[in-house]
Parts: C-alpha cells; structure tokens; sequence
C-alpha cells in the first residue's frame, strides 16, 4: 500500500507543476481575440500534455490508513478513522452525536 501512497504524491506534484500552464492553455482556447489557425495551434498543445498527470487521475486518500474509499475532503481521512478519533475525543469541535 505504501506505493500507492508514493504514487499519489508523484501525480500530485506533476499536476501542480503544470496547472497554471494549463489554466493559461485553456484561456486561450476560450479567447475570441484569437484567430482560428491560433487557436487550434493552442488546442493542439493542450492535447500534448500527458494525460497521467490531469486532475481526474488524481485520488483522495486517508493519511493514516491510506484508504482510498470513504475519504472525508476537509480532514483528508476515512470516515472509520474519523470515527475512531471522534469517540476518543482527540478531534477539537467534533461530539459523537447520541440521539
């Protein structure tokens, strides 16, 4: 499990390095300032980039159990992990809802 980790961060740090260019590509894409030929010439470079690093192939996972499904977002961890921490009273602002 730990290369999945490994992984992750590799594809993380790639599509951090190439978001603003990215961000930029697709602007012009969009841009009406631009001719036609241009355009395509931008779209053409946009297609280029390798699809390994977009932001879809990018997988939330827990920090501590590496768990890939379940992932709360905001706390980066799994909902049973989250659970655990909860009952333990070792998340600040969080209380076990008993009804």
């Amino acid at each position: 499990m730990k290369y999945l980790q490994e992984k992750n961060k590799y594809v993380r740090l790639n599509f951090l390095k190439i978001e603003k260019k990215r961000h930029a590509i697709k602007f012009l894409t969009r841009s009406w300032l631009l001719d036609d030929k241009s355009r395509c010439i931008v779209q053409n470079q946009l297609s280029s980039f390798c699809k390994k690093f977009s932001y879809v192939k990018i997988k939330n996972r827990c920090l501590f159990s590496n768990r890939s499904k379940g992932v709360i977002r905001s706390e980066k961890m799994s909902r049973i992990k989250f659970r655990e921490l909860i009952s333990l009273g070792l998340l600040p602002n969080y209380k076990k809802a008993v009804w």
